[in-house]
């Protein structure tokens, strides 16, 4: 069923309901033209004649009681909008595209650019914070492998072989300084080369402030790696799942928003 026919429907069957709960109506309904109705609400947009019990039902081209507005035609008798326009013709134009950004609104120094995504990543990779994180952690992961320790009959085989696993899973990392150190460098170069291709080349907009959250995003992105029809946006470095700290830690820990991560891989 068609739009069209699903009102007519919807209008003769308020107008049946109606009409069958008003009746009997002083004058017939042909006189509506004589006289002036006296209309009741059926539904929003359904009128009905007290008088006559003549149906009035809103739609484009039937109203005769209309006025314009900045939004649209509206039908006098409803209230309605029965036609609305495309382009609002006032002051407050709010049909507008912006097709371009203003440049004010890109801000990247590329002098303090670099500085400032080195000390967001070292912020994250090698401070106090971060290294009582993965003291923590190291503690929390030791003391379950100790847990399924005391549950084993074969005190020393089994203290071996858990041990090995720990170690083999990678469960268990050494927090190594001069190792972060240098992935901190390295991530640094290729993040800043990034954000100068994104903002110069495709006018990202950058506010002030805004880098160092931006540069958290992208090095959690680089555990997975961007990938673009063959060409590398980001590399892929796997260690980075064991260095970086959880993304639940980041707000509580860092005065970091989860959501510079979860923003920055949409």
């Amino acid at each position: 069923m068609s739009f069209p026919q699903h009102r007519n429907t919807q209008v003769q069957l308020a107008a049946h309901v109606w009409r069958a709960l008003r009746s009997p109506f002083a004058l017939p309904p042909c006189s509506f033209a004589c006289h002036t109705c006296k209309f009741e609400k059926i539904d929003i947009d359904i009128l009905g004649c007290l008088l006559c019990g003549n149906i009035h039902a809103c739609s484009d081209g039937d109203c005769q009681q209309i006025s314009e507005s900045d939004d649209g035609t509206v039908c006098l008798l409803t209230g309605v909008v029965i036609r609305h326009k495309k382009f609002v013709e006032d002051e407050y134009n709010d049909t507008q595209i912006l097709c371009d950004m203003p440049f004010s609104t890109r801000i990247f120094d590329e002098e303090s650019g670099h500085e400032q995504i080195h000390e967001a990543l070292s912020h994250v990779l090698l401070s106090d914070i971060t290294k009582k994180l993965h003291d923590r952690q190291a503690v929390i992961t030791m003391e379950k492998w100790f847990s399924k320790l005391k549950n084993s009959a074969c005190i020393a085989h089994t203290a071996c072989t858990l041990m090995a696993e720990a170690v083999k899973s990678k469960k268990i990392i050494a927090y190594n300084s001069e190792v972060r150190r240098q992935l901190i460098n390295q991530c640094t170069n290729i993040i800043y080369t990034a954000v100068k291709t994104l903002v110069h080349n495709f006018g990202m907009p950058l506010k002030l402030g805004e880098l160092s959250n931006v540069a958290v995003g992208m090095i959690y992105l680089m555990r997975s790696g961007i990938y673009f029809e063959g060409l590398v946006i980001l590399p892929k470095f796997m260690i980075l799942n064991e260095f970086l700290p959880t993304e639940n830690s980041l707000p509580l820990y860092f005065d970091i928003k989860s959501k510079f991560v979860t923003e920055s891989e949409v």
